[in-house]
């Protein structure tokens, strides 16, 4: 893979991060407003770790860490 593809796709990667950060945010957010909830701020990091995790590996076939990797040492599962 050339570097700019490689590049590319790293950005790509991070968009996904960003993007599911906003959604677990919204969701909670609707759980506080809606439902009466609380914040909990470990309830949210684990719930933006879990969307994360599983949208890359479904969406890039050579992402291979496992979750406890990705939620030790998440930006070195882009390199």
């Amino acid at each position: 893979m050339n570097m700019l593809r490689m590049e590319k796709k790293i950005k790509q990667q991070w968009m996904s991060l960003w993007f599911v950060t906003i959604w677990s945010l919204w969701l909670v957010r609707n759980n506080i407003i809606f439902e009466n909830s609380s914040f909990q701020l470990d309830e949210v990091m684990n719930l933006i770790y879990l969307h994360s995790w599983n949208i890359l590996c479904a969406r890039y076939s050579d992402f291979n860490y496992s979750y406890m990797e990705w939620v030790l040492h998440p930006s070195s599962c882009f390199s």
